[in-house]
């Protein structure tokens, strides 16, 4: 029997790991009862995100134990995939009427064929026709509005057909003429149909309207075509001759009248001529005219015509005006060549020579003349009398009578002339100003004007600020 002890050993002497497999703590562990305790740490920060500090080690366990209860998406290689939807087939609207017209057209041929012809004629040229439309169309494309008619001419043609099938070979080339007559006769009655008017119809249907509707642009697109071509049909015609009737038309509608002063005589005839040229009028008068527009001056001076032209507002211009507008062959804009205007190349030394500008703006603006409402009483000699009176005239003032002295507003008086009619002390109470004759012209030429009450006759002044109405 061999012992299973060494000697020397004691028999009931244990080593340390059987001790320790012998005692309580070497038991089986209990399971925890919580899932987070038993789960793994995962590496990944879940929940950092939220969280300022380190997250510990349960939130990670948590966050992984939300992430994995989450589902799954669907998966798309498990969904069926849709059926390809096939697109419904439609016939366009221009198929359908030429549809129309080609079965309309058919029926009428075959009501006006002749009533003498053999019916298997019929029957075969009907049933060629037929066989090429049909070849040509697909009825079952067409969508349901499709009027009556084409169901029913497909019904014939399906009878006629039927029919056809059971005739006899021997006639085709019969059928091939017929087809060939009765297209021939179809084309001529369509052309006679276009060619003839007809009386408006009322339609009978959609697509009867539609039709007119699209004979009737054409008609109107035909006619815009045929006038925007002979708009735009080649011609020539005469420059010179354009320019002429250019020339014409200016001279009909001008209304300018020119009157001359302080012109040279040498170049006056010229200026005058030029003047007609273009197609205005010349005045040639020695006095101013009141339906004068524009006065030609080489220089401004106190002569009538210019004293007038200003009490009235009319242009008065440089000569050098209708040389530039000799040139161009028409009127030019006058501002560039005016006395006193700010857009002219010309010199004002003097108030004289900007009076002009100055009295037409005003009045172009709306102001009344420069003498406007004046009733004056003019005791002057008789040779200077009608000068004066054209003037105050031409400023819009009235000229009254001696024997009226005293329903005046103006007296005119020229030194030298002789006594007044009436006392002064009776004049200045009616507060009648009692001026002297250059007044008018350093009313119209110095600026600004004068004060009348500031420019009367010495006898006159002191009646005046004593006797006369304060207003």
């Amino acid at each position: 029997m061999i012992s299973t002890q060494f000697a020397g050993e004691p028999v009931n002497k244990c080593t340390p790991a059987i001790a320790r497999l012998r005692t309580k703590t070497c038991s089986t562990p209990l399971a925890s009862t919580s899932l987070i305790e038993n789960l793994k740490t995962p590496d990944t920060p879940y929940g950092q995100i939220f969280c300022d500090n380190p997250v510990t080690p349960k939130t990670k366990k948590i966050w992984k134990k939300w992430i994995s209860t989450l589902p799954d998406g669907p998966n798309e290689s498990s969904q069926p995939s849709q059926p390809n939807l096939k697109t419904r087939n439609s016939t366009p609207l221009s198929e359908l009427k030429r549809q129309l017209w080609n079965n309309v057209l058919h029926t009428n041929s075959n009501k006006r064929e002749d009533p003498n012809e053999c019916s298997s004629t019929n029957v075969h040229s009907d049933d060629s026709l037929v066989g090429k439309k049909e070849s040509q169309l697909n009825y079952s494309n067409l969508s349901p509005g499709i009027p009556r008619v084409l169901n029913i001419t497909s019904n014939k043609k399906n009878a006629l057909k039927n029919k056809s099938n059971n005739a006899s070979p021997n006639i085709v080339d019969t059928k091939q003429s017929l087809d060939k007559l009765e297209f021939k006769r179809t084309m001529e009655e369509l052309q006679q149909d276009l060619c003839t008017p007809k009386e408006p119809q009322i339609p009978l249907s959609r697509i009867d309207s539609e039709s007119q509707d699209d004979h009737a642009r054409n008609s109107l697109f035909k006619e815009r075509v045929i006038q925007s071509s002979q708009q735009c049909s080649v011609g020539w015609e005469d420059p010179t001759e354009q320019q002429e009737k250019a020339r014409l038309k200016g001279l009909s509608e001008c209304n300018k009248k020119f009157i001359l002063t302080s012109v040279n005589s040498n170049e006056r005839q010229k200026y005058e001529d030029a003047i007609e040229k273009l197609g205005a009028e010349v005045l040639r008068s020695a006095m101013f005219c009141e339906n004068v527009t524009h006065v030609l001056m080489h220089q401004p001076s106190r002569s009538e015509k210019y004293l007038c032209a200003l009490a009235s507002g009319k242009w008065v211009l440089h000569p050098s005006y209708i040389d530039a507008c000799l040139e161009k062959n028409c009127f030019l804009p006058e501002d560039k060549y005016e006395w006193g205007n700010p857009l002219s190349d010309l010199s004002l030394s003097t108030p004289l020579h900007g009076a002009g500008y100055r009295w037409r703006s005003k009045i172009f603006s709306g102001y009344s003349a420069a003498f406007s409402g004046m009733k004056a009483v003019l005791m002057t000699s008789d040779n200077r009398y009608h000068a004066l009176k054209r003037l105050i005239q031409a400023g819009g003032g009235i000229i009254l009578d001696k024997k009226e002295l005293l329903n005046s507003t103006h007296c005119i008086v020229d030194q030298g002339y002789g006594n007044i009619p009436v006392p002064l002390n009776e004049i200045a109470v009616k507060g009648i100003l009692l001026l002297p004759a250059p007044f008018l012209a350093d009313f119209l030429i110095k600026d600004p004007s004068p004060d009348p009450k500031q420019c009367l006759i010495p006898e006159y002044q002191a009646f005046y600020n004593r006797l006369a109405p304060t207003k």
